[in-house]
C-alpha cells in the first residue's frame, strides 16, 4: 500500500490476513484550495485524467479543434 501520497515510490507491505476492512478514504488527497493555484490547462488536464480513468490514450486528453 502507498502510505505517502506525495511519494509514489514509498510503499508499505501489508499482510492480507491482517486486514480488518478496505474502504475508501472520506478525505481527498488533493489539498484544500490547490485548484485555486492551477492554470486553466492544468484544471482541464486534471478533469481529463478523472474522466479517462488515467488512460493517456483516452479521447478526453485530445482537444477538439
Amino acid at each position: 500500500m502507498n502510505a505517502d501520497m506525495m511519494n509514489q515510490r514509498a510503499t508499505t507491505l501489508v499482510n492480507v490476513n491482517d486486514l480488518v476492512s478496505i474502504e475508501a478514504s472520506p478525505i481527498s488527497m488533493m489539498p484544500p484550495g490547490l485548484i485555486n493555484t492551477m492554470s486553466k490547462d492544468e484544471v482541464l488536464d486534471l478533469l481529463a485524467y478523472f474522466i479517462s480513468g488515467g488512460d493517456p490514450e483516452h479521447p478526453a486528453f485530445f482537444r477538439r479543434r
